[in-house]
């Protein structure tokens, strides 16, 4: 039964894969009778653009000279990027492109959209296999099949040059390879858990506290499993992984702890106020607003999901019930635990920021508070499997 179900949701992970990746069969440079992909929006046309010069040129900047005329304001620069040294580079975290680079390098620019959806069919085995340990099969097929048609993971993998899909994607396939290390010890199983944390925590380094607590709460949890060499293991593949995006920022941006949405930081501040400003930047941003984060989780994940957010939230009520009562074992009260601890703080961390990326000023599935959420979505669907199952 349960190798019927892993077939299962493979073929449903091929047939999505196609599914996600129809968007870019049809608009390709052959199709459209053009020399390059067409995006539009910034983000995804900026990513591009810096991808193809990393694997054509090895360059993650391109010379503006009008910006010598602007001096120090860096004025000329298009959406999505910023402007160092009077060089165009990008306004985002560089892991994203530097992996994608890479890939682009070694194979061809053309099957760069490809990825993500082929990195998320395998996020969603990964998925069904944690919860098959943490629940049952029935569960684990269901939310993994919920998963594969979530709108807004749906969605950002027909978009696939954002960061944020392939984030939660090597998140959850290096949490894979953690929980199954316990079972087979074998050394090269949390080795690539490790690179596959570090590329993850490289691609969106605003998301390491809660991927930090993730892994420390995995150890934890398992301690008389583990041993620390372990954790230590872990941690120092985590930083190779971790690594080449500090080399390249220090190359594109003068400091290896300088982003492109903070390239100024480094110029401005100096000495412990650098740190200190750094340190706010890595938990609060945008400081703290409860105004705006109980705004932004009623727009984005109640009035936007509701067919989600209802069912999950009377499955989390029904897991406090049986937690009370004793009924619940110990690994999926860790579970709740997880899902309680991550959604508050993305909750916090991002729901603060008010503001629209688009015209129309209305929560959109294609805002940006959406893919920040997708963690949320994703981690809320074994509550939606098990209401089911208990009725």
């Amino acid at each position: 039964m349960k190798k019927n179900k892993i077939f299962k949701i493979g073929l449903l992970a091929f047939i999505f894969f196609i599914v996600y990746s129809s968007i870019y069969f049809s608009v390709s440079p052959n199709k459209m009778k053009n020399d390059m992909w067409i995006f539009n929006t910034p983000d995804e046309t900026a990513n591009y653009f810096f991808i193809t010069e990393l694997a054509q040129n090895s360059s993650m900047s391109y010379y503006e000279q009008l910006n010598e005329i602007s001096g120090d304001f860096n004025l000329v620069h298009p959406r999505s990027t910023t402007v160092v040294n009077n060089h165009i580079v990008p306004g985002s975290f560089l892991g994203f492109i530097l992996i994608m680079g890479v890939i682009a390098k070694m194979f061809s620019i053309t099957i760069i959209p490809y990825i993500i959806p082929l990195c998320s069919i395998l996020a969603v085995i990964c998925f069904y296999l944690l919860l098959n340990r943490i629940f049952n099969n029935n569960i684990a097929f269901l939310s993994g099949l919920l998963f594969l048609m979530m709108p807004a993971f749906w969605y950002y993998n027909s978009r696939s040059l954002f960061n944020n899909v392939l984030f939660v994607d090597f998140v959850i396939i290096a949490t894979w390879f953690l929980v199954n290390f316990y079972s087979t010890k074998k050394r090269w199983v949390i080795i690539f858990s490790g690179l596959l944390f570090g590329l993850a925590i490289s691609i969106r380094a605003s998301d390491v506290v809660w991927v930090y607590f993730l892994v420390l709460s995995i150890f934890i949890f398992y301690k008389n499993l583990f041993k620390w060499k372990d954790f230590i293991l872990m941690s120092m593949m985590s930083l190779v992984g971790f690594l080449p995006v500090l080399i390249v920022q220090k190359s594109v941006y003068g400091s290896a702890l300088v982003t492109g949405y903070t390239p100024a930081i480094g110029e401005k501040f100096s000495g412990g106020i650098f740190y200190l400003n750094l340190i706010k930047q890595v938990f609060m941003p945008f400081g703290i607003n409860l105004l705006n984060v109980f705004s932004n989780f009623y727009y984005f994940f109640i009035a936007m999901f509701p067919l989600l957010f209802w069912p999950a939230f009377l499955g989390g009520m029904l897991f406090v019930y049986l937690w009370k009562k004793n009924i619940l074992e110990k690994k999926q009260r860790y579970y709740f635990v997880v899902f309680i601890f991550v959604s508050v703080f993305i909750s916090l961390y991002y729901g603060s920021w008010s503001f629209f990326d688009n015209l129309t000023k209305t929560p959109l599935i294609g805002s940006s508070q959406t893919r920040y959420m997708l963690p949320i979505y994703i981690l809320s669907l074994p509550l939606v499997s098990y209401l089911v199952f208990f009725i």
